[in-house]
């Protein structure tokens, strides 16, 4: 199993990135089903953050080795 984090500018009002990860739990189209920590609520991305391709800045992906 994969996990894959992605980093967000939680807030894209401000000049700089506000950082914040949240977790990629499922691809639905052109959009993601994301698990957001900040308060724990299962969410579509675009809905939350807007466009994948513009508001994704960091991409992290983990896999644990048997």
């Amino acid at each position: 199993m994969t996990l894959t984090m992605v980093q967000v500018d939680y807030n894209p009002k401000t000049t700089y990135i506000d950082q914040h990860w949240v977790l990629i739990i499922g691809k639905n189209g052109n959009d993601y089903t994301i698990n957001d920590p900040i308060d724990g609520k299962r969410v579509s991305f675009r809905e939350r953050y807007g466009s994948p391709a513009r508001w994704i800045f960091r991409i992290a992906a983990y896999r644990r080795i048997k």
